[in-house]
């Protein structure tokens, strides 16, 4: 596997304890199904390293690499509690 520090000059942030969220409900239509992900970032240009953020909606998902409307992501460690 690849690992984050193969992405720094790519404009790659790594998210650490990071967890996913949506508004899926038993009644939402698959097409209106978003997702986002909260976590701490590092090597973020406008945040300090170690802040918790709520990113824009992930757009696709490629192995470890998560990237939303703003940011490139690679994904550390999940949250412990988020399964």
């Amino acid at each position: 596997m690849d690992s984050y520090w193969d992405y720094v000059g790519d404009g790659h942030v790594l998210l650490e304890d990071w967890k996913t969220h949506t508004n899926a409900t038993p009644y939402t239509a698959p097409e209106a199904i978003c997702e986002w992900m909260t976590g701490k970032v590092y090597g973020h240009p406008l945040h300090e390293d170690g802040t918790l953020v709520t990113t824009s909606l992930v757009l696709s998902v490629v192995g470890r690499k998560v990237s939303t409307r703003n940011t490139d992501y690679i994904l550390g460690e999940e949250m412990a509690d988020a399964r």
